[in-house]
């Protein structure tokens, strides 16, 4: 639910700038810290400490002073000169490696880190004004005022009848008519049950498992070892594709197989293969909360256009897995996104927000936009975020009346909320002392694959379940909606 869950943006910077990402990640590493991979333009680096801005030693301060950075919020460099901005970076790289010899912990040295993404944030920003840059003489963007007043209007969420707090819910089993009505009206749904409590423990303790494993030292019962984790990426762990035990059986679950055919249509389906999030609690540390933001999870114009190259993936790099979702295209439709949440998810402890009848409107919307070219510069209210084979993202800045338009939806354990891939989604922050625990799962019609990639992808999915030792946990429902026997082309009559 968080763009977050896409792979790395393909945006053009000069090489100062690539080179000044290469050597925050390298510092990064140093520290003790790792990178999620290459990246060319917008940053996605994945730190395992935690973006704490508390309290820095004097001698950081004193450090800092000496730079020349503000003693304000480490995000804030918006006066400092291109290579004022230079100076700060090289001198905060060289705070991180003394920090490192001398064994400080990640609280002391995380809010450098966090000064060094900001940093090379606003060396990017500079970079783009650069005389020569084609973006610099750009035509402004168009007047969205038409395409704000294709919205749909504000549209109250039912509830659960029996809990206010909680959205709507369907059962994946006996009301599959009447979740498929709700779905088509609202473009989402929420199942509930899909998976019993015993299997959402199991999946939460195969996920801190690994959160422990990865950060040595972090324990979910004590709050003293919370800083270990990142806030950075929203909560997504580094790897791209998880297949454990316990995600693989979610993904082949009767009742998440049962929900995602309802509102797919069809019995023939392929089961995305994806991650996890995780947010931690808030309520004692503001600092921690992930940034609020809603998206479009396709690029809008080769959505419609069907000009991706999504039948070219191999699959020979996991974010592949990944990249399926940003480049889809509307003629192989229909395409749903989907968060199965492991912990009760009410409102304040955050997650995915939805802007209800959305899809409705989304081919006037489009319309509406104009040319591509108009709508690319992210000085704009909303910009397109080119990703690999073609697809992409489609932003929405935080002044859009969007916002003023999005819900979040609150489930039970064991709930699964799918929702139209036109539907505009995103997130919100924690703001409670509670967990949020989810995973990503999602499907699509197994006609909308060439034989080709479907090959490509069985190697891949084969190979991933033989690395992680969990060839045993795949179903024979597995076997299909995984793509590792022959494709299910039927439709229900």
């Amino acid at each position: 639910d968080s763009d977050p869950n896409s792979e790395p943006c393909i945006e053009g910077g000069s090489a100062q700038r690539r080179g000044m990402e290469g050597h925050s990640e390298a510092a990064a590493r140093g520290a003790g810290y790792h990178g999620a991979g290459p990246a060319i333009g917008v940053p996605t680096e994945k730190y395992s400490g935690e973006s704490d801005s508390g309290a820095v030693g004097a001698t950081q301060q004193l450090k800092r002073r000496a730079s020349g950075v503000p003693e304000t919020a480490a995000s804030d460099f918006s006066e400092l000169s291109k290579a004022k901005i230079t100076e700060a970076f090289q001198a905060a790289t060289r705070e991180v490696a003394a920090l490192k010899k001398r064994g400080a912990p990640p609280t002391e040295v995380q809010p450098v880190i966090e000064r060094l993404q900001a940093l090379k944030r606003q060396h990017a920003r500079l970079a783009r004004r650069k005389k020569g840059d084609p973006r610099k003489d750009r035509a402004p963007p168009l007047d969205r005022t038409a395409a704000h007043r294709c919205y749909p209007p504000f549209t109250a969420v039912p509830t659960d009848p029996t809990d206010p707090e909680f959205t709507r819910s369907f059962s994946a089993s006996d009301e599959r008519e009447a979740a498929k009505e709700f779905f088509d009206q609202y473009g989402f749904v929420v199942f509930r049950n899909v998976i019993d409590q015993e299997q959402c423990r199991a999946t939460v303790g195969e996920i801190f498992e690994h959160l422990s494993t990865v950060h040595p030292g972090f324990v979910r019962g004590n709050p003293d070892t919370h800083g270990f984790l990142s806030s950075e990426t929203y909560g997504l762990p580094s790897k791209q594709v998880f297949f454990t035990r316990r995600c693989l059986e979610n993904r082949q679950s009767p009742g998440v197989l049962a929900a995602l055919r309802t509102v797919l249509g069809r019995d023939g389906i392929l089961v995305s293969h994806d991650r996890w999030c995780v947010y931690r609690p808030t309520l004692e540390h503001p600092e921690w909360r992930t940034r609020g933001n809603v998206h479009l999870d396709v690029h809008p114009w080769r959505y419609t256009a069907g000009d991706t190259a999504v039948e070219k993936l191999d699959y020979t790099d996991p974010v592949d897995f990944i990249t399926e979702l940003n480049s889809v295209i509307q003629a192989t439709g229909p395409h749903v996104q989907g968060v199965l949440s492991l912990e009760d998810n009410r409102e304040a402890d955050g997650g995915t927000v939805l802007v209800p009848k959305f899809h409705t409107v989304f081919s006037e919307w489009f319309r509406q936009l104009g040319p591509l070219e108009r709508n690319a510069d992210v000085s704009g209210l909303c910009w397109v975020v080119n990703r690999r084979q073609g697809g992409g993202s489609f932003k929405f800045a935080p002044e859009d009346p969007i916002y003023g338009l999005s819900h979040r939806i609150t489930m039970r354990a064991g709930s699964f909320v799918l929702w139209n891939q036109e539907l505009v989604h995103g997130s919100r922050p924690n703001t409670s002392n509670q967990w949020r625990v989810a995973q990503f799962i999602k499907a699509f019609p197994s006609t909308a694959i060439s034989d080709e990639r479907v090959a490509h992808r069985r190697t891949a999915v084969a190979r991933g379940i033989a690395e992680a030792g969990t060839a045993e946990c795949v179903s024979d429902a597995g076997l299909r909606v995984f793509g590792l026997e022959p494709r299910d082309l039927t439709h229900p009559p």
